[in-house]
């Protein structure tokens, strides 16, 4: 490969990593310091209601080089929608009592079907003119993994990494084979 070709090749597989990667789910209960000040005294402490989630849902929408100020502002509001639009998908499945994997694919598969991210649909061009799409995908519980590398034609990676990690014996796999 030239450097023409590795560069953009390593840039779009930085930034899908980061898509599959960053959208994290963590559990948190949190006190201002303020809060825990005024309640010292109090004997009891209300409990927070039944129905509050005790998760969160962060995503990313990638690493590049889109200053906002390069957008127009009916750009960047399609941007905001279709990330509202992921974390709306992955917060659905949650406040279902689905798992943080499903919540992770179906928030990434937004990502990924979307032209604005270069993931899936939106992927940056090779120097040959292709996409070459990766994706990951950990169950922090149980330390399993899935990934895959050099796709051309799979339509959602981060739905092939979790087959990777949910029913193969293998923890990456890279084009033809993996397609």
């Amino acid at each position: 490969m030239t450097r023409h070709t590795v560069l953009p090749v390593l840039r779009a597989r930085m930034v899908l990593g980061l898509l599959t990667a960053l959208p994290l789910l963590t559990s948190c209960a949190t006190t201002s310091a303020a809060e825990a000040e005024r309640s010292k005294g109090e004997s009891t402490q209300a409990a927070p209601p039944a129905s509050a989630p005790q998760w969160g849902l962060v995503i990313h929408g990638g690493a590049g080089n889109i200053s906002p100020d390069m957008l127009t502002p009916e750009k960047q509001a399609e941007y905001r929608a279709t990330l509202a639009q992921a974390l709306r998908a992955g917060h659905t499945v949650l406040e279902k009592g689905g798992s943080s994997l499903d919540a992770v694919v179906a928030a990434v598969t937004v990502m990924e079907d979307s032209p604005l991210f270069n993931a899936g649909k939106g992927a940056v061009f090779t120097h040959d003119g292709k996409n070459e799409l990766d994706a990951a995908i950990m169950d922090g519980r149980t330390r399993a993994a899935g990934a895959v590398a050099g796709l051309h034609r799979v339509k959602n990676p981060v739905v092939l990494a979790r087959t990777v990690m949910e029913k193969s014996e293998h923890v990456m796999m890279i084009g033809e084979g993996a397609e």
